[in-house]
């Protein structure tokens, strides 16, 4: 009974002394089991509790990143929970001036198309070589012969070379407007040669006088582009022909003069015509283009003043024309061109006593020269 009185304030005795030499530890913790089964459905009476089952992530879209995992409990707690970033994107607007400035440059892009479409109407996708121009004008050099010869036994001419000019014009001044009409240009032509004309004398010199020769033509055209590398330029206008002999006194009449006159009696022609005709033109590569021209010249009004052809009856005539040209482009605004130019006219005569029913006349050489044009 004693012991037993005794043993608690033994006890508490002992648990001191042995407190006071143990060192200090950790104090221990005994959970107790919980005496009803847990929500996530463990056992009662176990202290270990019932395993969290796992919530699915829904997948991170690619334009929004995984979370940073600096950012503070919060935001990553939902980013757990929800599966996302909760931090709002920032995205930019358009900005207004943007958006006019990208109208702006839209609406110089239209009128900048809207300039072009005339021009790509006419012959956009043609070399410069030969595609139509605002204005194209040619300057060159001549070197042309002339034959003339009567269907009778009168004095003729041949002769080669007479040196002169050359000068050409193209334009087309509607190459920037809208419609089938900006296709329309004009042309124009002109040629003048000067030389002398003479017959050998029996004593072995020449008697000859000077000689000038002119031709000039203007005309309507259209362009025609076919393909990428062709041109059909059709056209139609008037033109005039003149050959003059600067003889010194008075010019006999033709059928006065005989093929062994000793006297330069030949006469002079001049001669007006239409012009129907076409050209066409193939770029052989971008810088080197051909053209071939040739058109049918139905004439009237041969002169019949004194000393010209038509002087002692009334004429008819007709006639073609051809040339065949190369034109090398050197720069965006400079070419050269090398041409081989035929004109060929015939003349039937009506009058009566006359020793001669018709006559023919023909033009041909050389011309060279530079052409500069403006788109």
């Amino acid at each position: 009974m004693l012991v037993m009185l005794a043993s608690p304030a033994l006890a508490t005795a002992l648990g001191l002394v042995l407190a006071a030499a143990t060192p200090a530890r950790s104090p221990l913790v005994v959970a107790t089991a919980p005496l009803w089964a847990p929500p996530g459905g463990g056992t009662a009476g176990s202290g270990t509790p019932a395993p969290r089952r796992a919530r699915k992530r829904p997948p991170v879209p690619a334009e929004h990143p995984a979370p940073h995992p600096r950012r503070n409990s919060t935001e990553a707690l939902e980013a757990q929970v929800f599966g996302e970033d909760t931090t709002p994107q920032v995205r930019k607007a358009a900005a207004p001036a943007q958006a006019s400035d990208r109208d702006d440059q839209d609406g110089d892009g239209d009128e900048e198309e809207d300039d072009e479409r005339p021009a790509r109407g006419a012959a956009i996708t043609l070399p410069a070589v030969i595609a139509p121009h605002l204005v194209a004008f040619g300057l060159g050099t001549s070197l042309m012969g002339r034959s003339f010869s009567f269907d009778a036994p009168l004095q003729p001419e041949s002769s080669f070379p007479r040196g002169g000019l050359v000068a050409a014009l193209e334009s087309y001044p509607l190459l920037r407007a809208r419609g089938w009409y900006a296709r329309f240009g004009v042309g124009a032509s002109f040629g003048t040669e000067i030389g002398s004309s003479g017959v050998a004398q029996p004593d072995g010199a020449t008697l000859s006088y000077p000689v000038s020769e002119r031709r000039w033509e203007i005309d309507l055209r259209y362009a025609l582009p076919l393909g990428q590398r062709f041109l059909l330029v059709p056209r139609f206008g008037y033109g005039r022909s003149s050959y003059d002999l600067d003889r010194r006194g008075q010019q006999p009449a033709p059928s006065a003069c005989a093929a062994n006159s000793t006297q330069v009696c030949i006469p002079d022609v001049g001669v007006s015509h239409l012009a129907l005709g076409v050209d066409a033109r193939l770029a052989i590569t971008s810088r080197l283009g051909l053209s071939l021209a040739a058109a049918f010249l139905p004439a009237f009004g041969v002169a019949r003043g004194t000393g010209q052809l038509g002087v002692e009856s009334a004429a008819s005539a007709r006639g073609v024309s051809g040339e065949l040209a190369m034109t090398w482009q050197l720069l965006d605004w400079l070419a050269l061109r090398a041409a081989l130019p035929l004109v060929s006219y015939s003349y039937q005569f009506s009058g009566q006593n006359l020793t001669y029913r018709s006559a023919s006349e023909m033009y041909y050489g050389l011309t060279a020269g530079a052409v500069v044009f403006a788109r």
